[in-house]
């Protein structure tokens, strides 16, 4: 039985720009009633809206997957090897999104969350694995993984 984790991450445009991409997306539809060219604007509304990026962990064949879903459902990545001398690192991330609107006023999403990363033995992350938004459960997570994957992790 194949051990696969999917983990999802944010839209690939952020939130603003998957918004944007969902009006153009339904107002396409409607448009393409009328013109058909329209087609057009429901195609890239679709890619502004449903794209996003994701990682695979086999635990069963020892790889994982950065991938990035176009569409939503047309997935591409590729997968990397787990060696012994890699690890597994949790560290601290801090997104902001802002946008503008037409006064020139400012709105900001902020997020603060923890990545499960994995790293090569001297330090550069090649995968982003997870994300947590409590401390205590990404460790456990990183402990647990480690042990399936028989890497080493670091605090």
């Amino acid at each position: 039985m194949k051990q696969r984790k999917i983990n999802r991450f944010g839209k690939a445009f952020g939130p603003s720009g998957s918004f944007a991409g969902l009006v153009l997306f339904v107002s396409g539809i409607a448009m393409s009633f009328f013109y058909l060219p329209a087609i057009f604007v429901v195609i890239i509304g679709a890619f502004l809206a449903f794209t996003h990026a994701s990682a695979t962990i086999d635990t069963e064949n020892g790889r994982v997957r950065l991938a990035n879903h176009l569409f939503g459902c047309i997935r591409i990545g590729r997968w990397h090897s787990i060696e012994n001398n890699m690890l597994l690192s949790l560290i601290p991330n801090k997104e902001f999104y802002r946008t503008y609107s037409r006064s020139n006023r400012k709105t900001e999403i902020k997020t603060h969350h923890y990545k499960l990363v994995l790293n090569t033995k001297d330090n550069s992350r090649i995968i982003p694995l997870k994300n947590f938004i409590i401390k205590e459960e990404g460790l456990e997570e990183m402990k647990s993984l480690a042990a399936e994957l028989n890497i080493t992790y670091q605090l």
